[in-house]
């Protein structure tokens, strides 16, 4: 039997997201979801968390949205200690102008800030996969290791081009998307033990063609492990101020709330992180 875990991202981005995502959760239509550090609104995340009583929860990097968890400024932040957007981080990274030192000191405080708030990680993955990139995987793997934890990370790869995925910004996401993990795993070594598929949400108002999709392709695989990342939530005037997966933050969660049958199937079961094995 195949085993499918469906993982929530961006818990922490905002209260409507983090509305969202947890009634996906307490309804069993999401497994897991990762915690995103966006400073302003960690305190409010965590102790909604404490309410509900979860403590088993993924660390999902951020190095793009909001302010950094360190007090003082690096070569990844403004002069506020804001973070700047993915385009600027990704010309810095690649301009060589941020130090592999800044980026592990980031993540080793996100992480850490978790880890003291005796949250237990199960998996990490990050805000756009901007650990793919080798400069952050290899301080990320760093940090995990001098934290003592032995999680799984996201190593995203979608394969062959579903037919709801061929649209030219689709195609030009998936491939980048695909090179950087390949280029990851070649400089990191790192081989996670879940194959890690995707939707094109993006462009696409049918949500219940995409997961059908990815079904389809789930059970022709030859791998026996999968997480599938999803992105319920509320929009709200919040949500505009973070971020612009807006409308499709809607649409995934508007179908996990209407059409999670979709995924009782008898060759597939639905679990959480901790009840993968090593290998797929």
């Amino acid at each position: 039997m195949k085993k499918l875990v469906i993982n929530a991202d961006d818990y922490g981005l905002c209260e409507s997201v983090n509305r969202g995502i947890l009634e996906c959760f307490q309804n069993g239509l999401v497994s897991d979801f990762s915690f995103m550090i966006n400073l302003q609104e960690f305190e409010k995340a965590s102790s909604l968390l404490a309410e509900t009583g979860v403590n088993e929860i993924g660390f999902h990097l951020n190095l793009t949205v909001g302010r950094s968890v360190l007090d003082s400024k690096t070569e990844l932040t403004d002069n506020e200690g804001n973070f700047f957007n993915l385009k600027t981080l990704f010309l810095k990274i690649m301009g060589r102008k941020i130090s592999d030192q800044d980026i592990y000191q980031e993540i080793f405080a996100q992480l850490d800030l978790l880890v003291s708030h005796d949250y237990k990680i199960t998996h990490i993955d990050s805000h756009t996969n901007i650990h793919t990139l080798p400069q952050i995987m290899k301080p990320l793997l760093r940090a995990i290791k001098n934290l003592g934890l032995n999680v799984p990370i996201r190593m995203p790869y979608e394969g062959r081009l579903s037919f709801s995925s061929l649209t030219i910004k689709n195609m030009i996401r998936i491939t980048l998307l695909n090179l950087l993990t390949l280029n990851s795993r070649l400089f990191t070594k790192y081989h996670g033990p879940v194959r890690t598929i995707g939707g094109n949400f993006f462009d696409n108002p049918e949500s219940e063609i995409v997961f059908t999709e990815i079904l389809d392709r789930i059970k022709k695989s030859a791998f026996n492990q999968f997480e599938l990342a999803v992105h319920p939530g509320y929009p709200s005037d919040e949500l505009l101020k973070y971020d612009s997966y807006y409308d499709q933050r809607a649409a995934e969660l508007n179908f996990l709330l209407k059409n999670a049958p979709v995924f009782q199937e008898s060759w597939l079961k639905i679990c959480r992180f901790h009840e993968l094995s090593n290998d797929n």
